[in-house]
């Protein structure tokens, strides 16, 4: 199959929505597995993703990852080549539940590839079948493609705007990956994806089924899977509890580290094996083996949030903006509390935007810009024609006037390209078409979605800030 010049693949693997992937071999012989774009004018998100798995592959030098060896571009078709080590990929393998001995082995291959990778302190963030390779021979397991891995023991997590912007296998993503959560993501979120595909692996079938996004989200933050002893009631009882234990919705609620998960897998591997039964057992004995648990947060004050909820509601009933204060001591829980209203802003289809003001002196409507920016950034990233329709809308809102945006937040230019220079005014004039502009920029993106707008630490707000804030607050058009 002459689809990559210098590489003959034989065989599909599997066809995703965005790429293929094949078997095959290099001109030299060696055998390879290639992930081939689909698109032949891929969006800068897709680039981007493929660059980022080949740089982080490339450096990563562990057993626990199968290697990359290149990123080829012929023309117009991007992929990348990975060894091919004779593994399989899980996915080629699920279906009905495996039998419970191999079922084990494979899951403790799953938490010696975690351990092993996050003892170099790296995150992967996409763990599934998909991304899973197993030796049919000795059960050793790699993990492959690395385009969302992260270093470091944890992330904010992302301040997703959209459903379609997810980071991670819908199926397989943990709640905090959702951007529903105030909690950072770190080494447990690949846990609870473990987690999942074990469920998958002893029972047959996945412990949530969900038909668009918002379902799967729902699903990873509020319900709960059926114990595994319910659905293959010859299961031990402690694995049933383990594998409930990996799909906990908190993190702290989790094992702490897959080191200690991989020791309990292991005592349970050591009784199956002696003598084809598992006796209970104190689960996370290990868990001094992890870091300490993460504190948890401060309580959740229901009514508060429902007070912030209603308004939300209101604006978007009413198309009015409401401007809503906050109030409290330092540390009493104000930003986290704003934060939760997050997961109800996007289940509306909505966007949450967050800003932060500086005790420290900085340029006017600073918190406005590092509130636009991750929102310009990913409008950018859109495929063509999302991406044509966004410039397209801009261009039309923001008129001749676009560069004064631009100049205030420069990554709205990643979205519209070069925008005409504006011609200067005196200064009441100059500052009265500032805040007209900013409106209609908040009326192009209300035309889909209503946005909330969250700016952080309003007393250390400058003079300029506070009159744009006013401005949006009292004029009736955005929502």
């Amino acid at each position: 199959m002459d689809v990559l010049p210098g590489y003959t693949l034989d065989a599909v693997v599997r066809q995703g929505e965005r790429a293929v992937f094949y078997r095959g071999a290099s001109s030299d012989g060696r055998r390879v597995v290639v992930k081939l774009l689909r698109s032949q004018q891929p969006s800068p998100r897709e680039l981007t993703e493929l660059r980022h798995a080949f740089d982080f592959g490339r450096e990563l030098d562990s057993p626990a990852a199968v290697r990359t060896l290149s990123l080829e571009v012929s023309g117009d078709r991007f992929a990348l080549v990975f060894e091919d080590g004779g593994g399989r990929f899980l996915d080629e393998l699920l279906g009905a539940p495996l039998e419970f001995g191999r079922a084990l082995d494979l899951a403790v291959g799953i938490a010696e590839a975690l351990s092993d990778l996050h003892g170099h302190d790296v995150i992967h963030k996409d763990v599934c079948p998909e991304n899973l390779v197993v030796d049919p021979e000795t059960g050793h397991v790699q993990l492959t493609d690395f385009a969302f891995a992260a270093r470091g023991e944890s992330e904010p997590a992302a301040a997703l705007l959209m459903p379609r912007q997810l980071v991670g296998s819908l199926p397989y993503l943990s709640p905090e990956q959702t951007g529903r959560m105030d909690r950072p993501i770190d080494a447990r979120t690949d846990l609870y994806s473990a987690g999942v595909v074990m469920y998958q692996v002893l029972t047959g079938q996945l412990p949530f089924q969900a038909e668009d996004p918002l379902g799967w989200i729902h699903s990873h933050l509020a319900r709960t899977p059926r114990p595994l002893v319910e659905l293959q009631p010859h299961l031990p009882a402690v694995v049933s509890d383990l594998v409930m234990r990996l799909l906990a919705k908190a993190p702290e609620d989790r094992y702490p580290t897959a080191q200690g998960l991989l020791v309990d897998l292991l005592n349970c591997r050591q009784q199956w094996t002696s003598n084809q039964r598992i006796e209970p057992f104190a689960l996370g004995a290990s868990d001094a083996l992890g870091q300490p648990r993460t504190p948890r947060l401060l309580p959740l004050r229901e009514a508060e949030l429902e007070q912030l909820r209603a308004a939300f509601e209101r604006v978007v009933a009413a198309k009015l903006p409401e401007l809503v204060l906050v109030l409290g001591e330092g540390g009493v829980g104000k930003s986290s509390l704003v934060n939760q209203l997050r997961s109800t802003v996007l289940d509306k289809g909505g966007l949450f935007l967050t800003g932060k003001f500086d005790q420290q002196q900085e340029a006017p409507y600073a918190a406005f810009a590092r509130a636009f920016q991750p929102l310009f950034r990913q409008l950018a990233a859109e495929d063509a024609p999302q991406k044509a329709r966004w410039r397209e809308r801009l261009d039309e809102a923001l008129g001749a006037s676009g560069q004064l945006i631009a100049d205030l937040i420069p990554e709205l230019l990643q979205v519209t390209g070069r925008l005409p220079e504006v011609a200067p005014l005196a200064p009441a004039e100059a500052q009265s078409r500032f805040l007209q502009v900013f409106r209609q920029l908040l009326e192009a993106l209300t035309e889909e979605h209503p946005v909330t707008l969250f700016l952080d630490d309003l007393q250390w707000a400058d003079e300029a800030s506070l009159r744009l804030l006013q401005h949006l607050a009292s004029h009736p058009a955005p929502h």
